[in-house]
């Protein structure tokens, strides 16, 4: 697992930027995983089946490899886009999540907040 907090400064890792702050991405081949916001907003998970044959053999039935979309209820987009926003240095945006379910956290000092962006503690 990549942190971009973990690299020295003007050294951070650039190619994982679009999952840590959680926009949008697409997987393509066996084993891939994409992030999704439909037209009506649902945010979607996307994925591939892993073994490159099985893959294969669904894109020539199906004409593509993709398994069916499963919708991200809001707990389950809280839970990534936080996850994956806190590997970042910059941290996750205050603004971007529903904070009075993450007041537990606060408390016992797990996360921090500073200038609108909620960071890791050392602890």
């Amino acid at each position: 697992m990549k942190f971009q907090i973990m690299q020295g400064w003007g050294q951070e890792s650039q190619h994982n930027l679009t999952y840590w702050r959680y926009k949008d991405y697409v997987g393509i081949g066996p084993g891939a995983h994409g992030r999704l916001t439909l037209t009506n907003g649902d945010k979607v998970a996307t994925r591939t089946h892993k073994a490159p044959d099985v893959w294969m053999n669904n894109v020539f039935e199906n004409g593509h490899g993709a398994k069916p979309f499963e919708v991200l209820n809001t707990q389950d987009q809280l839970e990534e886009g936080l996850m994956m926003g806190l590997r970042l240095r910059e941290g996750v945006e205050m603004s971007a999540l529903p904070i009075n379910k993450l007041s537990t956290l606060f408390d016992n000092d797990f996360l921090r907040c500073e200038n609108d962006r909620i960071f890791c503690t050392a602890r």
